[in-house]
């Protein structure tokens, strides 16, 4: 073999999987950004608030939706936003439910 034919083999060997793992590292980068947390915030707080109504749980309903919250975004290896800011979503959600149905 030649030295341009090992090169290129090295480069089809290696080009692939480096193109690959380039893709999942942007990837992950791009779900933890601000505006992609954010979406996923408003998404989980309202599948847990309705996960919550359907179980027609009347106590603490709202520390049941905030902690169904949390275990999604540990679920999806999101980074779990602050307790306050889980706190509104929740809230905000639920408002939304009750007059929205």
């Amino acid at each position: 073999m030649t030295l341009i034919q090992i090169v290129n083999t090295i480069l089809v060997l290696v080009l692939g999987p480096l193109v690959v793992s380039c893709c999942a590292a942007l990837y992950m980068a791009i779900q933890r950004m601000p505006t992609a947390q954010r979406a996923a915030l408003e998404q989980f707080s309202r599948m847990a608030v309705r996960h919550v109504a359907q179980q027609d749980i009347q106590s603490n309903q709202q520390e049941l939706a905030k902690a169904y919250t949390v275990d999604l975004f540990k679920a999806f290896r999101l980074p779990v936003p602050s307790a306050e800011v889980l706190d509104v979503a929740v809230g905000s959600a639920m408002h939304e439910i009750k007059n929205n149905g």
